[in-house]
């Protein structure tokens, strides 16, 4: 009887307190994932925001809401970083539903479900800077309630649309005008040209992200200029170097 008891209060311990204990930073976990179809973009998550196929976000049964997932893809060893803002997946067997986004970042746009690996690398939530400590005391013991988002404060993730990067995957924010040299689906192929342009003594290399026709686009820019003049002069010493383009406006 008294392992019952004990049984059925682990279960109710376990079915409370689950996502502040498993969203500390180097928390793992291998399973497969899948990733959210067209229909559900513009719908409510279970954290109350939207759901935009755009983002680099996520849905996982117990990390709370916006933990900072790494997600490997096992079979190629893509990564992406996500944000969990949803519930989910109710499918036996997968651990994490993500937008399309995320999806097209480990190439698994085809397969439609991939065998990944995670790990929580941060969180909104500066408290847990630790490595996983399951053992529950007063000082460490979980609570239930999970704090409302902020709709004003937005995590801006490596590679995420409507920003400009670089090759590494810090924000920048150029201006005014720059050549786009090239532009790609696959984000490896637009850091690729990045590093041809550093190696030709190019100084500034950005890597312009958008959500288009379904899906990212990575444009490769260099330079930043004021007006266009100045950026045409700069297309002919890029010409120069081997690198053909056009003058595009940076975000």
């Amino acid at each position: 009887m008294k392992y019952t008891c004990l049984f059925v209060a682990l279960w109710l311990f376990w079915s409370l307190f689950p996502a502040k204990l498993f969203s500390q930073v180097g928390y793992t976990q291998q399973g497969k994932a899948s990733y959210y179809a067209a229909k559900f973009d513009g719908r409510p998550t279970a954290s109350g925001e939207k759901f935009a196929n755009e983002d680099l976000t996520a849905a996982h049964l117990t990390l709370a809401f916006n933990s900072l997932v790494k997600v490997t893809n096992v079979k190629n060893g893509k990564s992406v970083i996500v944000r969990i803002n949803d519930r989910g997946p109710h499918i036996k067997a997968r651990i994490l539903d993500m937008s399309k986004a995320a999806a097209q970042e480990i190439d698994m746009i085809q397969s439609g479900i991939a065998t990944v690996n995670i790990e929580v690398v941060g969180t909104e939530d500066a408290s847990l800077t630790s490595k996983p400590n399951l053992e529950v005391t007063e000082a460490n013991k979980p609570s239930i309630k999970t704090p409302a988002p902020d709709p004003d404060k937005k995590i801006i993730i490596p590679f995420s649309s409507g920003h400009t990067f670089s090759q590494w995957g810090t924000e920048r924010f150029p201006s005014g005008y720059g050549i786009q040299v090239a532009s790609f689906a696959d984000l490896d192929n637009a850091k690729g040209i990045c590093k041809e342009l550093l190696a030709a003594e190019v100084k500034e290399a950005y890597i312009q992200v958008e959500w288009k026709n379904g899906g990212k686009v990575h444009r490769v820019l260099a330079g930043s200029f004021s007006d266009e003049i100045q950026a045409q002069e700069y297309k002919y010493t890029l010409e120069k170097l081997g690198f053909s383009g056009f003058i595009k406006k940076h975000f």
